[in-house]
C-alpha cells in the first residue's frame, strides 16, 4: 500500500500545477458500485483512491445523505490505513497506480470560466488544518500549459451547516484550452494528514461572466477631425457568435460586427459596444449582455483660415501654423501670418495646429500692380482755438508706412498716422503724404485728400450786472449760467434771479462756440427780505431738532411758492399757493433728510424772501 501514501503526498505537492475545470457530477447524485472482495461505491466521473484501500475495508471517499440539495453529497475523511493516515481525495483525472505517479487525463474542456462555486461542511481533525477545493485548466501542451488555476481553502474551524464557497480562477495564459481537472481533499497537507479531518462537497459549479472591452486599434486617439478611427470589441465568454451594437454617445451606430470604423466623431464624444453573448449551457453571472468600457475620443478641430488682401500683402486670419501656397503648390518657408506677393496667381493658406491641418481658405487672387494712396478724415468745422484730429488711413502702405503732414503745404507733425492740432485758422488746407514701404507698388509716396477748416469765432466774453438776487447778462442770447462753477439746469435766460447765495456766472455760446465765463457774481444774501410791509414770515423753532413750524402771512392776493432745499440745492418741500393771502400756517419734518443748514424760500411773481433753518 506504499504507493498510496506516496500518491496522496505527491497530490498535494502538486496541488498547485496538475488540476483544472469541467464538473462532471456536479451534485455527486451518481455513483458507481464496483465488485470485489469489498464492493465500494464511487462518485461517478470522480477518481478515488477507494480502488486502493478497497483491500483494507476502508474508504476514504464515501457518498452521503448529508447533502445540501438533492439526495447525495460527497464526504471525503482522513482515515487510518494500514498504520498511516490518507486524506480523502477525489478527482476529475485518474490517479496514478504506482510509486512516482501523476494524476493524468481529465475532461476535454474549451470554455474560460471565471469562478468556481460549491457548497461544503467541514469538521478539522486538529487544530489548524483545513480542507480545499482546486480546479485548474491545460491547454494543448497537457500539464506543462497550464491556462488557469483556483483554489478554496475551508476555515480551520468546524462549519456545520453547508456553506456556499467561490474562488476566482487566475488566468496565467491566453493559449486556448483544451483540458480541466477537479482535485478535492479533506486535509492540507497529505504527506502529514491529519486525521478524521472530515470535508462535505456538494453542488459544484463553473461560473461565467460575459465581460467586453474596446480599444481603438486603427488611427490614434486624440485625433484629428476627419481622420477615420477603427474599434475593436474583445469579448469575454462571448459564446461562438456574440452580436455587437456600437454606439456613440449611447445612440446605436454601427453594425453587427466585432469593429467599427468611424470618421464623422466630434470632440468628447464616447464609444461603448453592447456585447450579447450566445454562450449556453453553463451558469452565467450578471447576465449575457453587457456595455464595454467606455471610449472619449479627443477630435482636434482646424478652422478653415481666411485671408484678408492689403495690395501685394496677405494676411491669414491665423497668427500662427500658417503654410502659404501658389497655384496649388506650397510656397517654401512661407510659415507666418502675413505673406507679401511678388508675382500673380491664387494664393491659399493651411494651418496646422496640434499636428492636425486646416482645409485650404478660399483662393485669393492677386494682381501683379499695386497703388499706394492714402486717405484722411477729421473734422473740419470748429471753434478758434478748439482741438482738431486728423487721422490718415493707407492702401498699400506696408508694414511701417510713414507719414508726413501739410498744412498749406508747409510741413507740419510728426510721422504719425494722426496730426493733432489747436492753432488752425479757417481756411488752411491739411493734407498728408504718406510713403509705403512695399516694394513695386506705384504711386509712392502718394498725397491725401484735402481738408479745407472752417473756424468760428467765440462770442466775447459776457458781464452781469446784478440788482440784489436779480443777475442780467449783456447777451441777449445763449446764455448758460452757473453756481459755483456748476450747471444751473435750465438756466438760459439773458436774466436769473438767484434763490441761493453763491458765485454766479455766465456762458455764452454762438453757432456751436462758447465764451470764456463771465466774472464772478457773488450773492450774499439772496430774496428780497419782506414780501411787503403788510407780510410776515417767521420760523420756529430755529434752531430745531428736525420739526419746526412755519408762519406766513401776507394781505397781497398773489400765487406763492413755498420751497425748502438743503446745503446742495435739493428740493427737499416744496408747495404752491394759487390766489392766496392771508395766514399759512405749516409743521415740517425733515428728519428723514438728516441733519444741517436748510434754505426756506416763499416767492411771488414779483419778489420772494428766503431764511436759514438750522437742524441740529
Amino acid at each position: 500500500m506504499k504507493n498510496i501514501f506516496t500518491l496522496l503526498s505527491f497530490l498535494l505537492i502538486s496541488i498547485t500545477g496538475v488540476w483544472a475545470q469541467a464538473t462532471p457530477n456536479a451534485g455527486f447524485e451518481t455513483w458507481t458500485s464496483s465488485g470485489g472482495f469489498t464492493p465500494y461505491e464511487s462518485a461517478t466521473g470522480w477518481d478515488s483512491p477507494n480502488s486502493q484501500t478497497a483491500i483494507t475495508q476502508i474508504f476514504v471517499c464515501i457518498k452521503t445523505t448529508d447533502m445540501h440539495n438533492g439526495s447525495y453529497a460527497m464526504k471525503l475523511i482522513s482515515k487510518s490505513v494500514l498504520g498511516q493516515i490518507a486524506p480523502g481525495v477525489a478527482t476529475t483525472g485518474t490517479l496514478p497506480s504506482s510509486n512516482g505517479g501523476s494524476i493524468t487525463g481529465g475532461i476535454p474542456y474549451t470554455l474560460r470560466p471565471d469562478s468556481i462555486v460549491g457548497w461544503y461542511k467541514y469538521t478539522p481533525g486538529a487544530a489548524g488544518d483545513n480542507g480545499f477545493a482546486g480546479f485548474r485548466l491545460y491547454g494543448a501542451g497537457g500539464d506543462n500549459d497550464s491556462i488557469a488555476s483556483a483554489t478554496f481553502n475551508t476555515p480551520s474551524a468546524t462549519i456545520s451547516s453547508y456553506m456556499r464557497f467561490s474562488a476566482p480562477l487566475t488566468y496565467f495564459s491566453s493559449n486556448a484550452v483544451a483540458n480541466s481537472r477537479w482535485l478535492l481533499c479533506s486535509t492540507k497537507d497529505g504527506a502529514n494528514a491529519v486525521l478524521n479531518s472530515t470535508v462535505f462537497f456538494d453542488d459544484l459549479d463553473l461560473i461565467f461572466v460575459v465581460k467586453d472591452s474596446i480599444g481603438i486599434t486603427s488611427g490614434t486617439n486624440p485625433a484629428c477631425e476627419g481622420q477615420s478611427l477603427t474599434f475593436t470589441s474583445y469579448p469575454h465568454n462571448g459564446g461562438t457568435n456574440p452580436t455587437y451594437q456600437w454606439k456613440v454617445d449611447g445612440v446605436n451606430v454601427g453594425t453587427n460586427s466585432p469593429t467599427y470604423t468611424t470618421s464623422t466623431l466630434t470632440n468628447g464624444q464616447v464609444v461603448t459596444c453592447e456585447l450579447t453573448s450566445n454562450l449556453s449551457g453553463v451558469t452565467i453571472s450578471g447576465g449575457t449582455t453587457v456595455t464595454s468600457n467606455a471610449i472619449t475620443v479627443n477630435i482636434t478641430s482646424v478652422p478653415t483660415p481666411t485671408i484678408t488682401q492689403n495690395g501685394p500683402v496677405l494676411t491669414s486670419s491665423s497668427a500662427t501654423g500658417n503654410q502659404w501656397y501658389l497655384n496649388g503648390n506650397i510656397i517654401s518657408g512661407a510659415t507666418s501670418q502675413t505673406y507679401t506677393t511678388t508675382q500673380s496667381g491664387s494664393y491659399t493658406v493651411v494651418v496646422t495646429s496640434n499636428g492636425c491641418t486646416s482645409a485650404a481658405s478660399a483662393a485669393v487672387t492677386v494682381s501683379s500692380t499695386f497703388t499706394a494712396g492714402v486717405s484722411i478724415s477729421g473734422d473740419n468745422a470748429a471753434c478758434v482755438g478748439e482741438s482738431l484730429t486728423f487721422t490718415a488711413t493707407p492702401t498699400n502702405g506696408g508694414t511701417t508706412p510713414s507719414y508726413q503732414w501739410k498744412v498749406d503745404g508747409t510741413n507740419v507733425g510728426t510721422d504719425s498716422p494722426t496730426y493733432t492740432t489747436s492753432t488752425l485758422t479757417s481756411g488752411q488746407v491739411v493734407t498728408c503724404v504718406m510713403t509705403s514701404n512695399l516694394s513695386g507698388v506705384q504711386g509712392n509716396p502718394a498725397t491725401s485728400n484735402a481738408i479745407t477748416v472752417t473756424l468760428s469765432t467765440a462770442p466775447a466774453t459776457p458781464v452781469i450786472t446784478q440788482n440784489g438776487a436779480t443777475l442780467t447778462s449783456d447777451a441777449s442770447a445763449g446764455n448758460q449760467w452757473y453756481l459755483n462753477g456748476n450747471i444751473i439746469s435750465g438756466a438760459t435766460g439773458q436774466t436769473y434771479t438767484a434763490t441761493q447765495n453763491g458765485s454766479y456766472t455766465v456762458v455764452v455760446t454762438v453757432a456751436g462756440c462758447s465764451s470764456a465765463a463771465s466774472t464772478a457774481v457773488s450773492v450774499i444774501n439772496a430774496g428780497i427780505d419782506q414780501l411787503a410791509n403788510n407780510s410776515f414770515f417767521t420760523i420756529y423753532p430755529n434752531p430745531n431738532e428736525g420739526n419746526f413750524n412755519i408762519d406766513f402771512r401776507t394781505s397781497v392776493k398773489a400765487t406763492y411758492t413755498l420751497e425748502l432745499k438743503n446745503t446742495l440745492g435739493q428740493v427737499v418741500y416744496k408747495e404752491m399757493l394759487n390766489d392766496f393771502n392771508g395766514q399759512y400756517q405749516k409743521q415740517i419734518d425733515v428728519n428723514q433728510f438728516g441733519k444741517g443748514l436748510y434754505m426756506i424760500s416763499v416767492r411771488n411773481s414779483h419778489s420772494g424772501i428766503i431764511k436759514k433753518v438750522v437742524v441740529y
